[in-house]
């Protein structure tokens, strides 16, 4: 019979009897086995590797597997271990928008929903940036890396022309709670509404310099742009 490899669940060398995991009998180990094998100096216990020979159900030939075998196939189990060990629950996607405002140098909209909603936050390390000087202006393409959810990286693409209803103007810039005002078009109303005012006081005082329409239409005029370029400075 050819040799084969066990495991020893016990081994009495003074009774030559052995038993081996997996099986319900225990053998003899036969006398020259006995005679050759010096088992006080090279002992054989309990979870040692053997090859042996069994025949007419006595084992004729027991030799202890050398450690080195043992010790070599440990190493591989625990490079299969290494090697399927890995995970990384981070999730990266690119997207090529359009900007419409940034708010207070954290946020960008965009002309679309990012995760369901408005204002994409960026990350700490672009709200460090000039965020105009990489691509977040109104009207502006970008191409941005998102991860979890957050701005981590833009490349500018280049301004979309304004050619529908829904963009925003590029003098548009947005104030703390995300509304918007045109600045130069509110700054042309205030200075309307004082000039009016003062004429209409004129008016009132009967004074020449508005007796007539165009002295009116003039003073109001002139009124407006001297206001306009007090407001601007």
């Amino acid at each position: 019979m050819s040799k084969e490899q066990k495991i020893v669940a016990w081994f009495l060398p003074k009774k030559a009897l052995i038993k081996f995991d997996g099986g319900e009998d225990s053998f003899s180990v036969g006398a020259k086995v006995m005679e050759v094998a010096d088992f006080e100096k090279y002992p054989i216990v309990k979870g040692d590797n053997v090859d042996v020979t069994i025949e007419n159900n006595e084992v004729v030939f027991l030799r202890k597997v050398s450690v080195a075998k043992k010790v070599e196939t440990k190493t591989e189990e625990k490079k299969e271990e290494v090697v399927k060990t890995s995970s990384n629950n981070s999730t990266e996607e690119v997207k090529k928008l359009k900007v419409v405002g940034v708010f207070n140098n954290e946020s960008i909209k965009f002309n679309e929903k990012i995760n369901n909603k408005q204002w994409c936050k960026l990350s700490d390390e672009l709200k460090k940036s000039d965020l105009k000087s990489i691509g977040f202006v109104a009207n502006n393409e970008v191409e941005i890396t998102l991860k979890d959810g957050i701005i981590v990286a833009v490349k500018s693409i280049g301004v979309v022309k304004n050619d529908t209803a829904d963009v925003q103007s590029t003098n548009q810039t947005v104030k703390k709670g995300g509304s918007y005002r045109d600045e130069d078009a509110t700054d042309r109303r205030t200075a309307l509404m004082v000039a009016k005012d003062i004429a209409v006081a004129y008016i009132n005082s009967k004074a020449e310099v508005v007796n007539t329409v165009e002295k009116t239409e003039a003073i109001v005029s002139k009124l407006t742009e001297s206001f306009l370029n007090l407001i601007k400075k």
